[in-house]
């Protein structure tokens, strides 16, 4: 049986950390970027122990922040020549940042982290396919996307984007290789430091339940899977009634 392969792009925390040991423990070698050195190499020394979580896995790592779009596709590249060859990325690179005024600082750090690095990353992934033939590109986008919020304009509107420019890249590369699968993974919830300041969390679960339903996503190539189901219905069913009803229920937003 073939060895598999797999990239996490922003593998320090939250989905992403336990997404590593979740496909660590499925015998998968794995390639993790982040921006924070030292909990990278922590990272890596917990899935390489033997008897730790995962155990005596392959890992691979690259301090990478996607905002610096050109220098982390260098860095992608160079990390993918390390291991040979990878069958699987996941793109889990993410800021979730608000403010109660409206900030140039804030809105910009959010499109260059969810828009620009995400861009960056899926385009990099997918040329690097296009070469090999094949792979699977998993991105995370979020319920946020079909929602709206009075402290956060910039984050569900990236993630808007980030859940259209799938759809449309799918499509792109149906007419080129066709043997290359996308996934959209739309979390609700999740308990990691992004929600710790939200104190209603409707269908919270843990990040280690989300790694376990994304990675069930993945085996079966998804087009796109809610995380947990119950969020999706949640969240197109307000949606809906934000387009149809805005004056009443933006009453409910801050």
């Amino acid at each position: 049986m073939k060895f598999k392969k797999a990239i996490i792009i922003g593998a320090t925390s939250g989905i992403g950390k336990a997404l590593a040991f979740k496909l660590a423990r499925e015998g998968y070698a794995l390639g993790l970027t982040g921006r924070r050195g030292g909990l990278l190499q922590e990272l890596q020394r917990a899935l390489i122990q033997p008897g730790v979580d995962a155990g005596g896995v392959v890992v691979s790592i690259k301090e990478m922040d996607v905002a610096k779009t050109e220098e982390a596709q260098q860095l992608f590249k160079e990390l993918v020549a390390e291991m040979g060859e990878v069958d699987l990325v996941v793109i889990c690179a993410g800021v979730g940042l608000s403010s109660t005024r409206p900030s140039w600082q804030i809105d910009r750090k959010v499109i260059e982290v969810n828009v620009l690095g995400f861009v960056a990353m899926m385009t990099a992934a997918a040329e690097y396919f296009c070469k090999k033939g094949n792979g699977h590109i998993v991105g995370i986008s979020s319920v946020a996307a079909f929602l709206y919020h009075g402290s956060s304009s910039a984050y569900p509107a990236s993630k808007a984007f980030v859940m259209n420019y799938m759809k449309g890249l799918r499509l792109k590369l149906k007419r080129i290789q066709p043997k290359i699968y996308i996934t959209d993974i739309r979390p609700g919830y999740v308990d990691t430091p992004m929600v710790e300041h939200i104190k209603f969390k409707p269908f919270l679960i843990t990040a280690e339940k989300a790694a376990d339903l994304i990675y069930k996503a993945i085996t079966k190539k998804k087009r796109s899977a809610y995380v947990p189901w119950r969020t999706g219905v949640a969240a197109n069913f307000y949606g809906f009634l934000l387009r149809v009803w805005p004056d009443f229920f933006e009453r409910f937003l801050k």
